[in-house]
């Protein structure tokens, strides 16, 4: 794979700072590296960047990166959330199902879409704040089901080319 040289980067911003502390880790990231930075506020404002190109880039939410490549006329790459070499560290058992076994589920369990981004994954305990969550999605909408398992931390991993470049806290507890 050949690496391509980052010249700009807009990175999202909320009231002139990053939206994220991810997003300022890019931030501080590009800049150490020398890379021009822009900022931009809403998933819309990616439609009047006319510099976007091989070397001008979009960092933010999912959504952002995925306008951004669509604007290119450029594939969104496949989602991929439980890797297979990595089954044996999860902890825990991970398959695809039916938001309707979700649905009918009498113990908690922990949902996801496997179209990405279409709900933000929580646990299913079946109460009413659950059912709102899913409501607008048929009993066939396929999610990936898991145990419940209690986290203390997230963490986000940058790796390339089977380094890992770095790893920050995403969620919880240091």
């Amino acid at each position: 794979m050949e690496l391509i040289e980052a010249t700009k980067f807009y990175i999202r911003h909320r009231e002139s700072y990053p939206e994220t502390v991810l997003g300022d880790y890019s931030r501080r990231g590009f800049a150490e590296c020398g890379v021009e930075l822009a900022t931009f506020e809403w998933v819309d404002d990616i439609d009047n960047m006319c510099d976007l190109g091989p070397h001008i880039g979009v960092s933010g939410y999912i959504g952002d990166v995925h306008r951004a490549l669509k604007r290119l006329g450029r594939p969104i790459p496949v989602n991929i959330d439980y890797p297979g070499p990595l089954h044996h560290v999860l902890g825990r058992t991970i398959r695809r199902g039916l938001l309707g076994e979700v649905r009918s589920s009498t113990t908690p369990v922990f949902v996801k879409p496997v179209q990405h981004k279409e709900f933000t994954g929580f646990v299913w305990s079946n109460r009413a704040e659950d059912r709102r969550r899913i409501v607008t999605q048929p009993d066939d909408f396929e999610v990936w089901i898991s145990d419940f398992v209690y986290f203390r931390a997230e963490f986000r991993s940058y790796i390339l080319r089977d380094q890992v470049l770095d790893v920050r806290l995403y969620k919880g507890d240091w």
